[in-house]
Order: C-alpha cells, then sequence, then structure tokens
C-alpha cells in the first residue's frame, strides 16, 4: 500500500472466469477455478495446468485465474504479468485491463492504474467496477473530486453496488467532509453489513469528530465480520496503545502483524505497542521478512536507530505528488515516536502535533498522532 493509507480495499468485483480444460487431472481444473480455494493452492494446481501447455481460450482463462490467485495473495507483480498476458492474448478483454489496473493499485502504482480502468472503460463504459476502482486510485493520488465523480457515475448505472459508496465515503473522509463521509459509509452497509471496509472507515470518521466510543464499536465490529482484518486491529490498536490499554493494544498489534508477516509497517506498529509498554520491541526479530529497499523501509532503519531523523525525511522526499506528502507525513510521526521513547517528550509533542497537520485523516499515523496528543491534554 504505497504509503499505508488505511483504505486500501480488495474489491469484491475481480472477476474469475471458469476454464474447462480437457485432457488435464480434474483436481487441478478444480482448484484452480475454485475462487473459495486458498490462493497458494490455486497458483500451484493453475501453474501446473500452465506448464501443460493449455491452447487457445484455456490459457487467457487459467492466466486470468492465476493472476487474481497472485493478487489476493499479495504478489502484485506476478499478478500484472499474467494479465498482461492475458491482454497480449485478448486485446479487448476489459476484465483482464480491470484485474491488472488493481493490482497497479495495490502496488502503489495508481498512474498505471488508471491507465488501465480507462481502457477498461472505453471497452465497456458501463463498466461499474473500473469506475469505482478508478475513483479509488483517484483517491490515491489527492484527487477527490474525481473519485467522487468516478463514484456518482458507478452509483448511476447501479445504485446497489456498495463499493461505490465506501470509496465515495473515503474520498469525503479525507475531504475532512464527515457528515457525508458516514452517510456514505451507512449507505454502503445497508447495502452489505458484512462491508467490514466501510465499517472500520466509518469508525474513523467516528473517531475524527471525537464520538471515540462509536469508533471503538465500529473497530470492533469490523473485527467480528471479518476476524483477519489488518486495518480493524490496527485502527483498534491505535487507540488502546494511547488510551491506556497497553495490553489490548499489543495483542491487537501482534495479530495485525501475524496477519502481514511480510508487510513493515505492520511490524512498526507491533514493536511500538511493545516498546510503549516497557518491552522489548520486535522489530529487530520481524526485518529478516521485509524489504530492505522500497519504502517504508526507511522507516525500519529508523526505528531501529540505524539512519537519523533527518536521514528519514530525506528519503521521504523521493518520489513526486501526494506519495511524497504521505511518506513526509509518516516519517514526520515515526520521528516524533523515537522521541517519545527517549523521554523527549516536548519534540515528540511538536512532532505529533506536525504529523496530525501533514497527514490525510485516512491515514493510520493521523489518528495515532492525533490520539498521542489528546494523552497529552490536547483535543
Amino acid at each position: 500500500m504505497p504509503r499505508y493509507k488505511a483504505p486500501l480495499i480488495a474489491f469484491c468485483a475481480i472477476l474469475l472466469t471458469t476454464a474447462t480444460v480437457h485432457a488435464q487431472p480434474a483436481s487441478d481444473a478444480a482448484i484452480c477455478a475454485d475462487s473459495a480455494a486458498k490462493p497458494e493452492s490455486r497458483i500451484k494446481s493453475c501453474t501446473t495446468l500452465i506448464k501443460a501447455k493449455a491452447a487457445g481460450s484455456d490459457s487467457a482463462k487459467l492466466l486470468t485465474q492465476r493472476g487474481v490467485a497472485y493478487y489476493e495473495n499479495g504478489d502484485y507483480k506476478r499478478s500484472i504479468a499474467d494479465h498482461s498476458e492475458v491482454i497480449r492474448l485478448d486485446p479487448k478483454n476489459a476484465i483482464a485491463y480491470d484485474n491488472r489496473g488493481n493490482a497497479y493499485r495495490r502496488n502503489g502504482e495508481d498512474d498505471k492504474a488508471i491507465a488501465d480502468y480507462d481502457k477498461a472503460l472505453a471497452l465497456d463504459p458501463k463498466f461499474v467496477h473500473a469506475y469505482v476502482a478508478r475513483g479509488d486510485s483517484y483517491n490515491n493520488k489527492g484527487d477527490f473530486e474525481r473519485a467522487i465523480a468516478d463514484c456518482n457515475t458507478a452509483i448511476a448505472i447501479d445504485p446497489k453496488f456498495p463499493n461505490s459508496y465506501g470509496i465515495r465515503g473515503a474520498a469525503y473522509l479525507d475531504k475532512k467532509d464527515y457528515a457525508r463521509a458516514i452517510a456514505d459509509f451507512d449507505q454502503a452497509l445497508k447495502l452489505k453489513p458484512d462491508y467490514g471496509y466501510a465499517l472500520y472507515q466509518r469508525g474513523t470518521a467516528h473517531e475524527r469528530t471525537g464520538k471515540f466510543d462509536q469508533a471503538m464499536a465500529d473497530y470492533a465490529e469490523t473485527i467480528k465480520v471479518d476476524p483477519e482484518t489488518i486495518e480493524g486491529h490496527q485502527s483498534r490498536g491505535i487507540l488502546r496503545m494511547y488510551g491506556g490499554s497497553p495490553a489490548e493494544a499489543i495483542a491487537d498489534m501482534k495479530r495485525a502483524s501475524e496477519l502481514s508477516p511480510n508487510d513493515s509497517h505492520s511490524a512498526i506498529w507491533y514493536d511500538l505497542a511493545l516498546r510503549r509498554n516497557g518491552q522489548k520491541g520486535s522489530l529487530a526479530r520481524a526485518r529478516s521478512k521485509l524489504d530492505r529497499v522500497q519504502w517504508p523501509a526507511p522507516l525500519v532503519r529508523l526505528m531501529l536507530n540505524e539512519i537519523r531523523p533527518a536521514r528519514a525525511l530525506q528519503l521521504a522526499k523521493r518520489g513526486k505528488g501526494e506519495t511524497v506528502k504521505d511518506q513526509t507525513c509518516e516519517a514526520t510521526y515515526y520521528i516524533a515516536e523515537t522521541e517519545w521513547l527517549k523521554g523527549q517528550k516536548d519534540k515528540a509533542r511538536d512532532g505529533y502535533r506536525a504529523a496530525r497537520d501533514l497527514c490525510r485523516v485516512s491515514f493510520f499515523e493521523h489518528s495515532a498522532a492525533s490520539a498521542a496528543l489528546r494523552a497529552f491534554g490536547e483535543k
């Protein structure tokens, strides 16, 4: 997630096709086509069938199925590669462009994602999911008006697709239009009561308006409907970490890190929860599983005291547009945490103020900076 903006949603409309592969083992064909099977199992079975050189349309179907499984497994680069091959085989496949756009979006490449959604919509002007997904990419880029416009178009085509309201609500949230954000999340939840994304995003909106009990209730419900939600555990963990429930915060952050063992942000949050409670940190042990090059790798080095704050801020400037702003927001917050851990409370408070002002309201770092300031007695 690119920078760790709280809402990065795996859309429910990622589309699978069902392949019938002749003269191949039935078990592999069934597993490859089974959207309920574990992604790792589907990848293995699809790969077996692809290596058997299934011809023609079967090849495109198998690549689509494997590409979606790679996406669900968090391997976005391989998902992009598979969908690129599908597009080569079938240049008029709107679903393939949409699927590849999803992988680009989750890989932090929103410009490429938008280009693919444009192609999908040129092929199918009523492709609701492509409008909503493009809106999410515009939202990632800070272009909230285009995000809202795309979601409005999707709603006009199909007013019963919950993701349209969820992503439009996220744009309103980042615009600090909390009333409209909550109204959209409410509508999304009417259409899909177990829509975890809308639940935890509504919790964020409640948190921003000072309704902390309602926020905690939404985070708890998010975890109830999806016990494997990383965002739900981290959102609740942040409120607990700064609100006087360190043991419970540790449990939430530990669970999030277990659910995403290769994610640097999750590793840092768990480390912080431990260290804020006077325990030994976990980041050094987790490091072997974390990326050492791409952002947020500099944040890991910062928290391990391998680079100075000035260097972390310098590295945050690599990129363009909203990416630089978002990375600077994160670096500013984590620098404040290092000051707090060293006992430099005044410096930490100044850093929390700066992070709160820099970060989008949908970011975990905005939640944490705001909660840290409340712990200092500031509203």
